[in-house]
């Protein structure tokens, strides 16, 4: 749900942008069908239902929002077959042929106990090849990062971690992730429309000047806080 700020009104569109985003890349798959899109504000629900996406719809009533008894009732609603699960703003820099191909051997696969994540101990979308492994363990799983383990584990699904990569692992939680993939090059139209906006102009200044240093040989740059050890492992081997 957005937030009353103007910094948490400027995070939602955004998210909105990326969602857009990869909802126009899933269609392009030729494999994604229907896209079932669930979210809280009506804002979002109308943008995505404007593209082609189905918004459905959870029970009415004051029950508060529990994410694994939500997607079980997606995968009743449709069945039987592969299910992927992709959070909003969760693929920003997965191209279409990218998602084509995991949804691809999902569908080859077809009923079988395998699952394709982006990241094994905290993930951010998957696709199944059978949607009744999300019976199992459901209500336990209160937000999406579990959801990799969970299959494994209580599930007994196969999960197969796609190798480590911007595409696979970017998501934006923040503002700085949205800022710091401006000008990728396989960033989405809406997503790059919304950055190139006014109000993002004085903070893209400080994300050229951090590539800048970046760019630069035998320059410092302090890190603080949690990063990827996938991160680490690549600037050593680059250094």
């Amino acid at each position: 749900p957005a937030g009353p700020s103007a910094g948490e009104s400027w995070m939602a569109a955004a998210r909105r942008a990326a969602c857009q985003d990869t909802i126009h890349r899933l269609m392009a798959t030729g494999r994604a069908d229907p896209i079932l899109v669930l979210a809280a504000e009506d804002e979002d629900r109308e943008a995505l239902r404007v593209i082609g996406a189905t918004i459905f719809r959870e029970p009415e009533g004051k029950v508060a929002f529990h994410f694994g008894r939500a997607l079980a009732r997606v995968a009743e609603a449709v069945g039987e077959g592969p299910l992927a699960y992709v959070g909003g703003a969760s693929a920003p820099l997965m191209s279409s042929e990218a998602l084509g191909e995991v949804l691809e051997q999902a569908c080859t696969s077809a009923g079988r106990p395998i699952a394709w994540v982006n990241n094994h101990l905290s993930t951010d979308w998957a696709v199944l090849a059978d949607s009744g492994a999300l019976r199992a363990g459901a209500a336990s799983l209160a937000t999406d990062n579990p959801l990799g383990w969970l299959l494994g584990r209580q599930a007994g699904c196969e999960v197969i971690a796609l190798p480590p990569s911007a595409a696979t692992q970017a998501d934006i939680d923040t503002p700085a992730d949205a800022l710091l993939m401006a000008r990728h090059p396989v960033l989405g139209r809406a997503l790059t429309a919304f950055l190139a906006q006014r109000q993002s102009a004085g903070l893209l200044q400080k994300v050229d000047a951090l590539r800048r240093l970046l760019e630069t040989p035998a320059s410092t740059l302090a890190i603080i806080g949690r990063s990827s050890s996938t991160i680490w492992q690549s600037i050593e081997r680059r250094k």
